[in-house]
């Protein structure tokens, strides 16, 4: 199937994989390396693989991200992303945001290195007003800003899962790709409050308005989902295109990811593919290395490249562990929701120098979508309209 971002590898965000494009001073060198993983049973999240690198290496990038449903159009964004790449070493940016009752409520907290702090030997990372800490089992998100406070708890539906060995391995390089399919989330959020109007007659000259009590916390409580990714290969390293797809039907407590993806040259050119399928309590379903039979394709005749992308395709995999238990899909793009050239915006001279290495667009897709894990007893059905579907194209 045509790209689908490795979901192992988050994708980094766009400044950062300029920076690192146009200081690359060479091509990795590295010959037709091996590329191990996606080959066998996964495992649940290793508690210790949660807890920050902090790697030295230039393609260093780790990212934790994580999403929440918390009811009536309420949501919650998380994400702490670490990268070396471009000037600098180990910076940090956490962002995210809140919506509660229709409004949203942003932050961003941006650090170099050595101001911002993580624990040895435990996930506890903070940065400005925004903090993550916990083990596979109970994850904590906290955030200050101003008088925005939230604090909730992820606590998982589905088991954290990972591949083999935590994902894939590119010679000496790991590309570490964890998965939070489904979680209850529970906790607090405090709103900053709007001013009280001021109480003078209106014949009186105008006064400031007076502050508002702060309000109560507010308890919240849904759904939640999320992913940790580290490597120490720049995305366009490793790959000439990745795509991944996640589909969540939240009132059956049923999740489906795919991850598909095409190495470098300096790779052998591998395509590699994995999918999970978990429901309630259980991992119902994992398959590798199967080739989505695509039935139609978007080619991106505004780049140069002529990117394509599968815009609908179907699936037909076996399970890795059970003999007879099968994966079958259907899926079908209804609206491309972002299209994107990440270096459009840079200066003429930054664009050649990043385009010596890497012509990088980004794609994304709201995908209707039907599928059943079969065989075996216990079948499985998932179906809906709002799965999303990113590609990543790195390279010609």
């Amino acid at each position: 199937m045509t790209p689908r971002p490795p979901c192992a590898l988050a994708p980094p965000c766009a400044l950062a994989l300029l920076c690192a494009l146009a200081l690359l001073c060479a091509p990795a060198g590295v010959g037709a390396e091996p590329v191990t993983g996606f080959d066998g049973p996964g495992e649940r999240v290793a508690a210790a693989l949660l807890v920050p690198a902090r790697s030295s290496e230039e393609g260093y990038g780790e990212k934790y991200t994580f999403d929440a449903d918390l009811g009536g159009g309420d949501k919650l964004y998380f994400s702490m992303q670490i990268t070396n790449l471009g000037a600098g070493d180990q910076k940090m940016s956490a962002s995210g945001a809140v919506t509660v009752g229709g409004a949203r409520h942003a932050w961003s907290f941006k650090r170099e290195e050595g101001k911002w702090r993580a624990e040895a030997g435990r996930l506890s990372i903070k940065a400005g007003g925004a903090t993550l800490s916990g083990t596979p089992e109970a994850l904590r998100f906290e955030v200050v800003n101003g008088a925005l406070k939230v604090d909730v708890t992820f606590r998982p539906l589905a088991p954290t899962w990972q591949p083999p060995g935590g994902g894939l391995r590119f010679g000496e390089h790991h590309t570490l790709y964890q998965l939070f399919p489904l979680s209850r989330v529970e906790g607090a959020v405090e709103l900053p409050s709007a001013p009280a109007p001021s109480s003078a007659p209106s014949s009186a000259p105008s006064s400031a308005p007076s502050p508002a009590p702060s309000p109560a916390p507010r308890a919240v409580s849904g759904k939640g989902w999320g992913s940790h990714t580290r490597s120490t290969l720049g995305p366009h390293e490793q790959t000439l295109w990745s795509t991944q797809l996640r589909a969540l039907d939240l009132p059956n407590d049923a999740t489906l990811y795919l991850r598909e993806l095409l190495t470098t040259s300096d790779y052998g050119q591998r395509r590699l593919s994995y999918a999970l399928v978990t429901q309630g309590g259980e991992v119902r379903f994992e398959g590798f290395n199967f080739t989505p039979v695509v039935t139609k394709t978007f080619t991106d005749a505004r780049h140069e490249n002529r990117y394509q992308v599968a815009e609908a395709f179907t699936l037909d995999v076996p399970d890795v562990r059970r003999p007879g238990v099968r994966l079958s899909a259907r899926f079908e793009g209804v609206e491309r929701t972002h299209y994107r050239n990440p270096i459009a915006q840079e200066s003429w001279l930054a664009r050649k120098a990043i385009e010596r290495f890497s012509r990088p667009m980004e794609y994304a897709y709201r995908v209707r979508y039907s599928a059943q894990v079969s065989g075996g007893g216990g079948d499985v059905a998932l179906g809906g309209e709002d799965a999303k579907l990113e590609v990543y194209h790195f390279n010609r």
